[in-house]
């Protein structure tokens, strides 16, 4: 999947194994009504798994293309009150 979007934070590389790194982004995707001129708040946060994209060239405002995959799971919570539903945005590539 690809979308567009405007760089909204850049979040701190969180080292989570030895071998596992992760770091998120969180992309504007506000819309406007075009009859109206209405704001639509919109954001959504993506994740990087072990530097797969280089951020280094990019700052907060860019605007950007984001290619991801989506990925989710059923799990069972903590305090046994049944079943939750965690889902992840990863990010593959990531261009100005």
């Amino acid at each position: 999947m690809q979308i567009k979007g405007k760089i909204k934070e850049i979040k701190e590389v969180k080292q989570i194994t030895e071998n596992f790194k992760t770091q998120n982004i969180v992309l504007d995707l506000t819309r406007f009504n075009p009859d109206t001129g209405e704001e639509y708040e919109n954001y959504a946060e993506f994740q990087i798994n072990n530097g797969k994209c280089d951020l280094s060239n990019l700052k907060v405002e860019d605007r950007v293309t984001v290619d991801f995959n989506v990925q989710g799971r059923y799990f069972d919570k903590k305090d046994g009150s049944g079943v939750g539903f965690a889902q992840n945005l990863i990010a593959y590539k990531i261009t100005k």
